[in-house]
This record gives structure tokens, C-alpha cells and sequence, in this order.
């Protein structure tokens, strides 16, 4: 297995304290990655190589241009050792507005840019971002290149960010620009197994007819991003059927994760792709502070992983939640021991 990764997410490391000084508990911490990376370099067997740069042009494939510079913008802005957080949002969240009737102020343009108080923007942002898209990227680029296996370990996540919005902490999408750059080569199918349903992956593709994707995760009633993620969600237009949705109360056991897992990797058959991308997630696992199913326990990743390999497929995996620090290594260790058979 290669393992792409960069030490530059390090540079961001947000410290959730707002404006007025109120905290928010910190979560997205470099020690995630550095955790899961010493559970993969003492399996043996894996090569880590470092990301080609791809630019921000890179980007504006799926996100469109103003956002790419706004928050390159807000980064700059943002003075080292704090965080810039939104405050107001438009009436019409969601919809387009004008650019020129966008606010002068960076922090008021924050509330049409980032969608909730949760994803702090710090002087490392942007660059951090990128380097995880570029891990994605180059993760993508090996998969084509004749790899079987290629784990792109990045943070920031990404499965939250939308065409022109931030959140969840997730600033640009590096699962679905890896799955867009695989899509010129041949079919592709997302399957995302972070507790927290990716709106903005499903947002990307949902009228393109391009890439199939799937979703195991909390129902959005109870989890977020709580307006997305519902099973009634098929995709639209061209991408009509090809979004698949199996959202799960908090009660779910490694019993019924398992089920409805098998739905989602039933669906990637039929579809028949040449290249999967795993939007993985450990914030499934019962302790995770912000997320997590009742009854889903440490070993419960060996019999995940065993069920993603049985599909054969070349598979790039893309980092994404996972926040329980004391036992994430123990799910990453299990799910790598089920990937390998």
C-alpha cells in the first residue's frame, strides 16, 4: 500500500476560541494523523510518499473561483495564533448572490462562505487544504497509474465542503476532486464511512451522472449535517439513481452497520466501477466524541475493512473524522488488519 502524506496540515491547528472568548472543544488536532500514521508505517508493508503540488487551479474543478479566493483571502487575514469564525448569514443561505452585493468585510462574507461555528479558519487554512488535496490528488494519480491500494492520509477533511461553502470542518473536497480525476479514466464509486453523511460530496455529483456515491452514516435528524443525508436523496437529472443514502439510528450495532453497509457495496457492484474511493471516517466507533454509533467497538473495523476488500477493487482511501484519540490507532490497526484479508 503507498501511503501519501505531508507533515504540512500540522500548520493548522485551530484552537476554537472565538472572538468574545468563548472555546469550542478542539477536535480537527494534528495528533490525529500522526496516530494513524504510526499504526501504518509499524504494519510493514506500506511506502509513504509525499504529494505532487498540484496548484488552486486544481481547485476550481469543483469549486468555484471566488470561494477558492476567499479563503485564501481570510487565511492571509487571519493573525497567527487565532481564529476567524462566521457570524452572520445571508437570509437566503444557499442561494447565489451577487458578487456585487457581497459584503466589503471578510468576516461578515465568512456567514456566505463557511456554513456553520464549528469550521474556524486559522493563517493555515488554505495551504493545509491544499496539501490534503494534493495528497488526494496524487493518491488518485497512483490508483491510475496501476496501484491496487493507495491511502491518502490528509487533514483537513473534506466530505462537508460544497462547490462555494465551507463547514464541518472541511474547507475543500479531497474525496470528490480524487473521484472527478478518476472519472476521466473510467467508472467510479464513492463509499463514504464517516459517521456524518458528506453533503458536499453528494452536492458535487448529484445531477452529473458521473460518479456513483454512497453514504453509510447517522441519520441526519440526529447527527450532522442534519439537512442532508436522508435516504429519499437519488441524485437528479443525469445522476438520477446514482446516489445512494443508508442513514442509521445511534443504536446501530456492528450487526446492522454491517447490513446496511452490504446495501451500499451491493449498489457499487451493480454499478461495476474501475476505481473506488473511500471516504473513511473512524468517528463511527462508540466513543467518539463527535459522533459515533452506540455499539460499534474496536473490532468492528476488522470486519468493515474485510468487506471493502472483499469488492477487489482498485481503492484509493481519503482520511476524513475519526476524533477519539485514545482509541483511534486500535480502529485504524483493525481496519487495515480486514482490508489486507
Amino acid at each position: 500500500m503507498k501511503v501519501v502524506y505531508t507533515d504540512a496540515h500540522e500548520a493548522f491547528d485551530p484552537k476554537g476560541t472565538w472572538f468574545d472568548g468563548r472555546t469550542l472543544p478542539p477536535r480537527e488536532l494534528p495528533r490525529r494523523l500522526h496516530i494513524i500514521k504510526d499504526v501504518v508505517e509499524r504494519r510493514g508493508g506500506c511506502q509513504t510518499v509525499a504529494p505532487t503540488a498540484h496548484g488552486p487551479g486544481a481547485l476550481t474543478r469543483l469549486h468555484s473561483p471566488e470561494y477558492v479566493a476567499f479563503l485564501q483571502e481570510i487565511s492571509a487575514a487571519t493573525p497567527p495564533g487565532h481564529d476567524s469564525f462566521p457570524g452572520l448569514w445571508p437570509p437566503t443561505v444557499g442561494k447565489p448572490v451577487p458578487p456585487e452585493r457581497l459584503p466589503h468585510s471578510l468576516k461578515v462574507r465568512m456567514g456566505y462562505y463557511v456554513s456553520d461555528t464549528g469550521t474556524p479558519v486559522t493563517d493555515a487554512t488554505f495551504d493545509a487544504a491544499m496539501s490534503a488535496v494534493d495528497c488526494a490528488l496524487t493518491g488518485a494519480e497512483l490508483l491510475l497509474g496501476g496501484e491496487s491500494l493507495v491511502y491518502a492520509l490528509v487533514r483537513p477533511p473534506g466530505h462537508h465542503a460544497e462547490r462555494r461553502r465551507a463547514g464541518g470542518l472541511c474547507f475543500f473536497n479531497n474525496t470528490a476532486l480524487a473521484a472527478r480525476a478518476l472519472a476521466a479514466r473510467g467508472r467510479v464509486a464513492i463509499l463514504d464511512i464517516d459517521f456524518h453523511h458528506g453533503n458536499g460530496t453528494q452536492s458535487l455529483f448529484y445531477r452529473s451522472g458521473r460518479v456513483l456515491t454512497t453514504s453509510v452514516h447517522g441519520d441526519p435528524r440526529i447527527a450532522y449535517p442534519f439537512y442532508s443525508g436522508f435516504a429519499d436523496e437519488r441524485g437528479a437529472g443525469r445522476g438520477k439513481g446514482l446516489n445512494l443514502n443508508v442513514p442509521l439510528p445511534k443504536e446501530t450495532s456492528t450487526r446492522s452497520y454491517r447490513r446496511a453497509l452490504a446495501r451500499a457495496l451491493n449498489a457499487i457492484r451493480r454499478h461495476r466501477p474501475g476505481y473506488l474511493v473511500v471516504a473513511l471516517g473512524f468517528d463511527t466507533y462508540e466513543g467518539d466524541p463527535n459522533g459515533g454509533f452506540i455499539g460499534i467497538g474496536v473490532e468492528s473495523f476488522q470486519a468493515i475493512g474485510g468487506d471493502i476488500a472483499a469488492l477487489g477493487l482498485p481503492t484509493l482511501l481519503v482520511q476524513e473524522g475519526g476524533y477519539n484519540l485514545d482509541a483511534l490507532g486500535r480502529c485504524a490497526e483493525k481496519f487495515f488488519e480486514g482490508l489486507a484479508g
